[in-house]
């Protein structure tokens, strides 16, 4: 798992430097979430069906705008790690540490008295997906089962 995390601190700072997550630290990680599971000796093929299943599910998020293309594509990685329980959890966790990183973001804007433009209220999903990692695997925190 520490090269699941190591995946998504390098992913958070260059969303953070960059404002991007580039594909081929996309590309790292899913060849070694690939190899992780053949090496596990686990059906392999079943865990990219359910990354496939991640990025099918939350295209239509990244078409609307509720996501950029990177932060789909990081879950696609999650998913090839973990499997689509976990992402989905993951996911339900990451959603409410970003609607909590938003409301810091709009709080610290209002004590600034900064204009309330969509620009300057903008937040890095990569921050919320790596908490929201942290506290599903670590804290335990589970939503769904199936």
């Amino acid at each position: 798992m520490f090269l699941l995390y190591g995946i998504l601190a390098a992913a958070l700072f260059m969303d953070f430097y960059r404002c991007r997550i580039p594909n081929l630290l996309i590309l790292a990680g899913y060849t070694a979430g690939l190899i992780y599971r053949i090496c596990s000796c686990d059906i392999w093929y079943v865990f990219i069906t359910d990354s496939i299943v991640i990025v099918l599910a939350l295209y239509p998020l990244f078409l609307i705008g509720a996501f950029g293309g990177g932060d789909v594509k990081l879950f696609a990685v999650i998913g090839l790690f973990l499997g689509l329980e976990p992402t989905v959890n993951i996911f339900i966790t990451a959603l409410m540490a970003g609607a909590v990183c938003s409301v810091i973001k709009i709080f610290a804007a209002f004590l600034k008295r900064q204009n309330f433009t969509l620009s300057n209220l903008y937040i890095h999903f990569s921050l919320p997906v790596l908490i929201g990692t942290i506290l599903t695997l670590h804290g335990g925190i589970t939503w769904i089962t199936f």
